[in-house]
């Protein structure tokens, strides 16, 4: 493992595709008012150093919206136009690709050939589904007072809670895709299935970040929580590579 700051790209065997998901901290909706930062720059230009090292056929980027703003992406778009390649971004939500969360984030893809577009959405996936055979196994857990009394009165279990503060409580029914998990947040996820209220386990949580089962988890809960909250949702990325490896190829 390496900090890929001092990483000599061009001493790397030649990739096919480059994938870069920077450091989103400054970037976030979790840090309103903060600004870029020097750590920031000096992640884009090891970024630029790869792609003018590696020259592959495809590269990708994944980071939340805002980065958009920060010099350091202009940085990378800049050096993409002047490699040739044909490059764009766009606001794309995991949901649209078959991941039951609704995660909006910055995806840009460049390519040496055509860029073909983003695969067309699919139908959504509700959270209950992509954890039904896990519910068995779910510790047993309990609403607070305060939580019980802001439930809607026409609200129908089952329903997946967002956290254990007033100031961002929120719900997703059943047949809707879990609200976007952040990573200080995802270990407090608790779901109402009628009379039984139970805790969100690492590996439910890694359902709704579409990762596999084989995936293996850290043992440590904290720990787990925040690999997962960080992720990329795996399906996400899936499908755009099976979209792009035409163009790697």
């Amino acid at each position: 493992m390496a900090d890929v700051r001092s990483v000599d790209y061009a001493a790397l065997p030649r990739v096919d595709w480059l994938h870069a998901s920077p450091v989103c901290t400054r970037a976030s909706n979790a840090n309103p008012g903060a600004e870029e930062s020097a750590d920031d720059v000096e992640m884009a230009q090891a970024v630029v150093r790869a792609l003018e090292a590696q020259q592959p056929q495809v590269f990708s980027l994944e980071n939340v919206w805002m980065y958009r703003t920060f010099e350091s992406f202009k940085r990378i778009c800049a050096v993409l136009g002047d490699l040739g390649y044909m490059w764009d971004f766009e606001h794309v939500n995991a949901a649209d690709f078959g991941v039951p969360q609704t995660r909006k984030r910055l995806i840009l893809r460049a390519a040496r050939g055509l860029l073909p577009p983003l695969p067309p959405p699919v139908r959504w996936v509700g959270w209950y589904a992509a954890i039904a055979d896990l519910i068995p196994t779910l510790p047993e857990s309990k609403l607070a007072p305060w939580q019980l009394a802001r439930l809607p009165g026409d609200i129908r279990p089952p329903v997946l809670f967002d956290g254990d503060n007033s100031n961002s409580f929120t719900f997703s029914a059943a047949d809707s895709p879990v609200f976007t998990m952040r990573s200080g947040r995802v270990s407090k996820h608790r779901a109402m299935l009628g009379a039984r209220v139970v805790s969100m386990t690492p590996r439910a949580l890694a359902r709704f970040q579409s990762f596999p089962d084989s995936y293996i988890l850290p043992e440590r809960r904290t720990l787990a929580a925040k690999i997962i909250g960080n992720a990329v949702p795996r399906l996400l990325m899936q499908r755009i590579a099976e979209q792009m490896m035409e163009v790697a190829a």
